[in-house]
């Protein structure tokens, strides 16, 4: 289908940028003229009393007419060909949609224009739709973008990739309004590392911050990830069996595709077994998150993860990035129902912000009492 549109576009291209010539030469071979005099006789001839000034605007009005027809084709060509490869994931990054830019068989001003269309506006509305789906629901963001003059059909089904792609058209003074209004924190996510689909998902992290391994399995179970898939290994049920050799079975675990989520914190540091954990995920896996368990930050561990983008484990937008992700990677066709997902992440989040905020209490005892 895709093959059919771009032809016909192209089709569309060639005739906007051949209409002054045909329609100039289909004059000449009737009436004999060139250039201006041939479109004032031929409107001359269907009844329009015109002299040699008009007959010359109206050639201009023509050229002109056609290049935008032209340009504006081409422009929507190229756009539809990037989102194509952006969905189909053969440009994986903004460095190959530069690429593809860059190498395109078109003007310059034209190119300036398709970077500056995907360099600006679309890490603003993904950050934008993020920040309304954690922070409404469905009725309600339907409701705020309306504020916004943006129009969603009222009968769509209100999913996060229709409304990241009706903000995407958008121009960058509308977005920018709603950023500020909303107060929306903009962080350009660098995209998800290509590697083939996992097929476990090992979760490493200090056993005195179970509580919070607790919280991010149920999470993974609720988007649809099967329990013989996650490895945890001080997590009953989902470490390693009685009797078996903890490094072997880590070693085994650790074959393949393997997504690491690290839970990070004071404790995971202070854990000669989380670290040596780290340790072998470093060598034997591509693909690894960090979760900030605060007051642990990212700058606490700048060196360990250079390059990968991470998130705090209590954040909402951050989770359903992490769902969208894992629902395509691990090829989940029974996705969760909202009201159950909103059900197991608000009370996930409520247990781990109690549990930070115990933590905290608890450090700011042991200092007044030292």
């Amino acid at each position: 289908m895709k093959i059919i549109q771009y032809r016909y576009q192209l089709i569309s291209i060639v005739a906007g940028i051949g209409v002054s010539q045909t329609l100039y030469y289909s004059i000449k071979s009737t009436n004999g003229y060139t250039g201006a005099p041939a479109i004032t006789s031929a409107l001359k001839d269907l009844g329009f009393n015109i002299n040699m000034e008009l007959g010359i605007k109206s050639l201009i009005t023509i050229g002109i007419l056609a290049f935008i027809i032209s340009e504006y084709l081409i422009l929507n060509y190229h756009k539809n060909r990037i989102e194509d490869g952006i969905a189909r994931k053969k440009l994986k990054n903004v460095r190959h949609v530069l690429e593809y830019i860059e190498t395109a068989s078109i003007p310059v001003p034209l190119k300036m224009k398709l970077k500056t269309n995907f360099m600006t506006t679309q890490p603003l509305a993904q950050e934008i739709s993020l920040y309304l789906f954690a922070k409404y629901e469905p009725n309600e963001i339907r409701e705020k973008l309306n504020r916004y003059r943006i129009k969603v059909p009222e009968d769509t089904l209100i999913k996060r990739s229709l409304i990241t792609k009706i903000l995407n058209k958008q121009n960058m003074a509308t977005l920018q309004n709603i950023q500020r209004t909303e107060k929306v924190g903009v962080s350009i996510m660098p995209p998800e590392p290509v590697v083939a689909s996992p097929k476990k998902i090992f979760i490493s992290h200090s056993n005195k911050d179970l509580v919070y391994v607790q919280e991010v399995i149920l999470i993974l179970e609720t988007i649809g990830i099967k329990s013989e898939h996650i490895f945890c290994s001080s997590y009953e049920g989902y470490g390693n069996p009685l009797g078996s050799d903890y490094l072997s079975r880590l070693k085994q675990e650790l074959q393949g595709n393997t997504l690491v989520l690290f839970i990070l914190s004071q404790n995971f540091f202070g854990s000669k077994m989380g670290l040596c954990e780290m340790g072998a995920t470093w060598i034997l896996t591509q693909d690894q998150i960090p979760l900030y368990i605060p007051p642990f930050r990212p700058d606490d561990v700048k060196g360990v993860f250079p390059t990968i983008e991470g998130m705090f484990i209590n954040k909402k937008e951050r989770f359903i990035q992490l769902r969208e992700r894992l629902e395509k990677e691990f090829s989940i066709e029974k996705k969760v129902t909202l009201l159950k997902w909103n059900r197991q992440i608000e009370s996930s989040l409520k247990n781990i912000n109690l549990a930070i905020a115990n933590n905290l209490s608890d450090h700011t005892s042991e200092k007044k009492t030292s």
